[in-house]
């Protein structure tokens, strides 16, 4: 496959906004005594990938004859066939496959999802780009993108920055952190998402179910103060994230302009028993339906 970044477009993107955000990482300000050095993780460029100069162009779903290509796609899930072809599949040692197997399944997801770590997104296609399939309709960047949006604070109070921020968004940066979503609602979501090779849609489905009850299920605190209104489709999704959070004892909603409708319907896409351990809950007015739940609820 081509070079993702043959001119070194998207690097130098990152390279600013490292740039300008690494006096904020190293500035004191009360309890926090800033950083002194920092680990950057890039996926694709991190992980031991497979020698480009071994792919094959013919062994891909895209130069299948339409009527082979059903077949074609089934042989790639069953691994009969490799996507880019044997050679290209086997083309990394035991030791470099290990390793990518190992980040791949057990600590990828602390990089992006981690309350402790800070995500760039690249969003935008740098101008001259060959690539057809755009973030927003890639099935692995919005694995991405909803891992590191899951449990992640918006706001910090002592360390003054964003804990995700989109270096492609047109509009503010603050406007461009979306609402959790939970595995049942991913799966639906990226259902309709590209994938390269047809066969990762399902290790994708898995792989984000797997990090949703982890950390979902292990959180104690979710601060999402100062985000967007939530839609009412936000508002399910959060609602299927919190049915998850079995040990959560803190919840701030406030600061986010939570409306009547969406409470209603956050508050009715909970499970039985779920929220068992919710000690506060923060919001910014009275809000009826959700003293009701309260109440239902003890």
């Amino acid at each position: 496959p081509a070079h993702p970044d043959p001119e070194g477009k998207q690097l130098k993107t990152v390279a600013a906004a490292l740039e300008s955000e690494k006096s904020k990482y190293g500035a004191a300000k009360g309890s926090f005594k800033g950083f002194k050095e920092m680990g950057i993780f890039w996926d694709w460029a991190s992980l031991y990938q497979k020698d480009p100069e071994l792919f094959d162009e013919q062994e891909t779903p895209e130069a299948k004859p339409e009527g082979e290509r059903g077949a074609y796609l089934a042989d790639l899930a069953a691994k009969h066939k490799f996507y880019g072809g044997q050679r290209y599949e086997e083309s990394r040692t035991e030791e470099q496959k290990k390793a990518f197997g190992d980040a791949l399944h057990n600590t990828m997801d602390l990089w992006y999802a981690h309350q402790g770590t800070t995500v760039y997104k690249l969003t935008k296609l740098p101008t001259g780009s060959t690539r057809k399939v755009g973030y927003r309709d890639s099935g692995w960047t919005t694995y991405e993108e909803c891992s590191a949006e899951q449990i992640k604070k918006f706001y910090l109070t002592k360390a003054k920055w964003k804990l995700v921020m989109d270096l492609g968004a047109e509009e503010s940066m603050d406007m461009a952190r979306g609402w959790p979503v939970g595995p049942d609602d991913f799966d639906e979501l990226v259902s309709e998402k590209k994938f390269t090779n047809g066969a990762d849609q399902q290790a994708v489905k898995d792989l984000y179910r797997k990090m949703s009850n982890n950390q979902l299920g292990s959180i104690k605190q979710l601060d999402f103060e100062g985000m967007r209104p939530p839609s009412t489709d936000d508002a399910v999704r959060l609602g299927g994230c919190l049915n998850l959070c079995n040990i959560l004892e803190l919840l701030f909603l406030n600061g986010v302009q939570l409306s009547d409708e969406a409470c209603k319907v956050l508050f009715s896409k909970l499970a039985k028993g779920a929220l068992a351990n919710l000690q506060r809950l923060y919001v910014d007015k009275d809000i009826p339906e959700l003293k009701k739940v309260c109440q239902e609820r003890n």
